[in-house]
């Protein structure tokens, strides 16, 4: 933005009798008392007041960016950042962050396309993109603009204060060496540079006048003074701009900007002194959201400067563009937040509304705040002043559990925070509030005589307290390499419980959420070895009592139930009553009495599931942008969607030719559909289908510890038949690991059994997916070296984020890597058991497919089914149930065959650095102390981030 010269006094004139929300400068209604006798501008009285008519500043705005770095808001979907553009440009904004491209494929697709709305529409709009100063980082920028065909931005940050060096263990060398390396870079390959020092307000001006002084040697064409803590006042605003300007920039033709944050409340101020002292440009972002408590408010800014009279666009659209930016990323606007708060104009009682009142009763005066502010101010007369009573008496409390432990608000804003362990303790502690049946599994037993609670009203201040937890970890320093991955790994989890809670909303779509709350609160009980009878009495008729309580919570949570989760919820009710009523058989009358009740209670939840089904969404899909974010936070991969569907393709297409090569030596001229079926024909009886599992498991175990390929650790591993219950979700086989803090250190390995019910020819089909030749690699993939191996290890570190915290990547990965690297090592006796792994890894590259096209690309429910009858020859019945765990459990089944690709990566990498001293078993005892943490970070403690 650029202002005209104008005479000061029309722009003081043009401040006090215009709204800036009205449209373009129009004069609006003129008072019938001047007001200039009504009220005297200290603000312009000074002898050396600042001529703001002459200022200028442009805008950049960074919501789309740095405002997207709390871990309280929502990344918005891609046509709402498009819809910002065009409502940045409408208010006078001339540049914009569109991203951070070297942060994965995901953000150069969106930079990419953002930078294709501003040309295509001809925004005038300066794009620029954040970077490291990194080359890596630089490069997609120079990609995308070359691709696009305009110019854009290359921001280059780095640290410059002694903090900063300290903690990253730098030199002021190094970072004058990574300066001069970058900028070259980005200017070689045709980017304009904005070198960008991250906390300049703390840095030493030595250091400043090396960093710039090189920045600007080597052709950055503008650079960017940083209060990245928000650390400044307005004097040391004013005295460092100065020194850069006199000292650095001198003759040079570089711009200025100023880059603040609000962490003391400082950054609009702080805004205003920049431009006083002399920047170019200003950032900020819409509401001040951001990292921590956020950036300067670019929205006030905004306004500040029209009133002032330096700013001459039309900014009508200022409440549309706050409005959007609220809804999309998911924080409200506060009542009392300035000029767009619902309060902002709401004047009830008070000196202030008297005077008001008075002077539009005697000389028809409109107020002045709607004249200069806002189109739709509320003055309302009458009523009583203070605090509603039912705010002073009720909605201010909080049950204990946001104080168990939980950082308060102002340790999480950066004054006293807690050592990451003392955080961690306060997560674990919340989480089993939260999850009662969660704690039971885990083998924490304080919880486990009741339910979670998961209404609306119930969950607010849990969620409120997490988001306490996850600015806290924000703050928090780590000591040591250690917990800083574990650090970032739970900071993860508690974004993706936030984000499943918040948006994707399971309590609201799905009844299977809250059956299967309900009925693993039983089985877990029953299961752990570790209660005494008479605990285990008393915590089952807890919970049973609890039961029409907890289904008359689901009843009016779910408010929008999806067809195929309510459908799936019936089937597992049906086996959830035969469960409850079994509960009860030899613990007593009040037990008994009590499994009758939540059968009955089961029972008439039935109905509703019924009735469910008549108006019931198909809306499963969790869409592209929530499916990456799991990526992303869950799984910390840089793929995306689109990248995945293109790799589960490849996989696809390349097991399907290998497994026709391994048919045709099996079976001449037969396709190896027409050989999995005939060996499918030798299969154990369904009553020695339990002891086919477990030789085999004992095989496996046998083998791992004769070849010296993983620890054996000391936890039994039992096989049993699938209960009922958990028929529909698990067509085949399954695991349960030991509780992380259970004295009974026994896993389960469930085996599904056909019904008994079912005809001979249905249980046939059945049986045909446990063939001989495929029991041994299930074995190994659920007992050993995979599942119950890894995560025994596991609950064995010290870490409780490594003991509870895991990503299906990593384990489901593991397990995959396993079938392959027991391949390896000579566990297959056959060409047959070869030929079935081929199998099982072709079905995971099949799971790739199905979960991107279930969540991203509209696959149907029925297609799903079809195409994996089509493709793997598997039955319908547990084809389809297959499918419906794919529905509801978004981005978990590619985990299979893209953990095992990362696993294998990692394991080629470590293998490069240990050189002639690697061997499995250091691979494998080094990968498992991380237990199920994701790849990448496992990677970063392994010393391979930088391969």
């Amino acid at each position: 933005m650029r202002s005209c010269a104008s005479r000061r006094e029309t722009a003081w004139s043009t401040a006090l009798h215009t709204n800036p929300l009205d449209g373009g400068g129009r004069v609006g209604e003129h008072l019938l008392m001047d007001e200039r006798d009504l009220i005297y501008d200290w603000n312009r009285a000074g002898r050396g007041a600042f001529d703001w008519a002459r200022a200028r500043v442009d805008l950049n705005d960074e919501t789309l960016r740095d405002g997207l770095q709390s871990p309280s808001v929502r990344d918005p979907a891609l046509e709402v950042k498009k819809r910002l553009l065009h409502l940045m440009a409408d208010l006078g904004i001339v540049a914009a962050d569109i991203g951070l491209p070297g942060a994965g494929p995901r953000v150069v697709e969106q930079v990419r396309a953002l930078a294709t709305e501003i040309r295509d529409a001809k925004l005038p709009i300066a794009p620029n993109c954040a970077a490291r100063t990194v080359i890596a980082d630089i490069e997609p920028i120079v990609r995308v603009a070359q691709e696009v065909g305009i110019a854009i931005e290359a921001a280059t940050f780095i640290g410059s204060s002694p903090i900063r060096q300290y903690a990253e263990d730098w030199t002021l060398d190094r970072i004058v060496q990574s300066t001069v390396e970058a900028v070259t870079y980005a200017v070689k390959h045709g980017l304009p540079v904005m070198y960008v020092t991250e906390d300049t307000t703390r840095a030493k001006p030595e250091a400043l006048t090396a960093l710039y002084g090189a920045a600007i040697d080597c052709g950055a064409t503008r650079i960017c003074l940083a209060d990245t803590v928000g650390h400044a006042t307005p004097d040391g605003v004013k005295a460092l701009v100065t020194f850069v300007k006199q000292e650095i920039v001198k003759q040079h033709r570089v711009k200025i900007d100023w880059h603040g944050h609000r962490d003391r409340g400082l950054g609009l101020i702080n805004c205003l002194a920049a431009i006083e002292a002399g920047v170019d440009r200003v950032h900020g972002t819409a509401l001040g959201v951001g990292e921590r408590v956020g950036n300067a408010e670019l929205d006030l800014l905004i306004v500040n400067l029209k009133l002032l009279g330096a700013h001459h666009h039309d900014i009508s659209k200022l409440p549309q563009y706050c409005r959007l930016v609220a809804d999309a990323v998911g924080v409200p606007i506060p009542v009392n937040y300035p000029v767009m708060g619902e309060d902002a104009f709401r004047t009830g009682t008070g000196v202030h509304a008297a005077a008001i009142i008075k002077a539009q009763k005697k000389a028809g005066v409109r107020a002045l705040q709607r004249e200069v502010l806002a189109p739709d101010a509320r003055l309302r007369p009458g009523g009583r002043g203070g605090v509603p009573g039912a705010v002073r008496s009720g909605e201010t409390y909080r049950p204990g559990v946001v104080r168990r432990g939980v950082p308060s608000a102002a340790q999480a804003g950066g004054m006293a925070v807690a050592s990451f362990r003392e955080i961690e303790r306060s997560y674990f502690d919340l989480r089993w509030h939260l999850d009662p049946v969660g704690a039971t599994q885990a083998g924490v037993k304080t919880y486990d005589d009741r339910y979670g609670r998961f209404s609306p009203s119930a969950l607010a201040p849990h969620l409120a307290a997490l988001k306490s937890i996850a600015a806290a970890l924000e703050e928090t320093t780590a000591a040591g390499l250690d917990d800083e991955i574990d650090r970032t790994a739970l900071l993860n989890e508690v974004r993706v419980t936030l984000r499943r809670f918040e948006r994707e909303r399971p309590q609201a779509k799905n009844p299977g959420f809250w059956l299967s709350h309900l009925l693993g609160g039983l089985h877990f009980l029953l299961g752990r070895r570790d209660r005494t009878p008479e605990e285990r009495a008393v915590s089952l008729t807890g919970r049973l009592e609890d039961v029409p309580r907890l289904l008359d919570d689901a009843r009016a949570a779910l408010n929008e139930p999806v067809r195929v989760f309510v459908e799936t919820a019936l089937r597992i009710n049906q086996g959830g009553v035969s469960l409850v009523r079994e509960v009860a058989i030899g613990l007593g009358d009040r037990v008994a009495a009590a499994a009758d009740a939540a059968a009955v209670a089961m029972a008439a939840f039935a109905h509703d599931l019924e009735r469910w089904l008549e108006g019931a969404s198909d809306q499963f899909a969790l869409g592209e942008d929530d499916f990456n974010f799991h990526l992303h936070y869950e799984h910390a991969l840089r793929d995306t969607a689109p990248e995945l569907w293109r790799y589960g393709l490849h996989l696809k297409d390349e097991l399907e030719a290998d497994l026709g090569a391994r048919a045709a030596r099996l079976d001449r001229g037969k396709g190896w559909q027409d050989v999995a079926d005939r060996l499918r024909a030798d299969h154990p009886p369904a009553s020695a289908l339990v002891d086919a599992y477990a030789g085999e498991m004992a095989r496996a175990r046998d083998f791992v510890a004769a070849h010296g390929l993983a620890p054996i650790p000391d936890a039994p591993l039992d096989v049993v038949p699938t209960p009922a219950f958990m028929r529909p979700v698990i067509p085949f086989a399954a695991y349960d690991p030991p509780g992380a803090y259970s004295q009974d250190r026994t896993g389960w390995f469930y085996v599904t059994l056909p019904d008994p019910a079912l005809p001979p020819s249905a249980q046939e089909r059945i049986l045909r997916d446990h063939c001989r030749y495929e029991v041994g690699v299930t074995a190994l993939h659920e007992g050993y070296p995979a599942h119950h191996l890894q995560l025994v290890h596991a609950q064995q570190q010290p870490s409780d984020t490594r003991k509870n915290v895991w990503t299906p990547l990593t384990v489901e990965g593991w397990a995959l890597y396993c079938e392959d690297m027991m391949g390896e090592e000579g566990f297959y006796r056959s060409e047959e058991e070869q030929f079935f792994q081929r199998v099982h890894l072709l079905w995971r590259a099949v799971r790739v497919l199905l979960d991107v096209g279930l969540h991203t690309r509209g696959m149907t429910f029925e297609q799903a089914v079809e195409y994996m009858t089509t493709h793997l020859r598997v039955d319908r019945a547990n084809a389809e149930a297959e499918v419906r765990r794919y529905c509801a459990e978004p981005a978990y089944p590619l985990c299979y065959a893209v953990g095992r690709r990362e696993i294998l990566e990692l394991r080629n990498d470590f293998r490069a650095a240990q050189g002639k001293a690697f061997t499995l078993r250091r691979f494998h005892d080094a990968l498992l102390r991380y237990g199920g943490l994701p790849v990448t970070l496992i990677r970063w403690g392994l010393g391979l981030n930088e391969q």
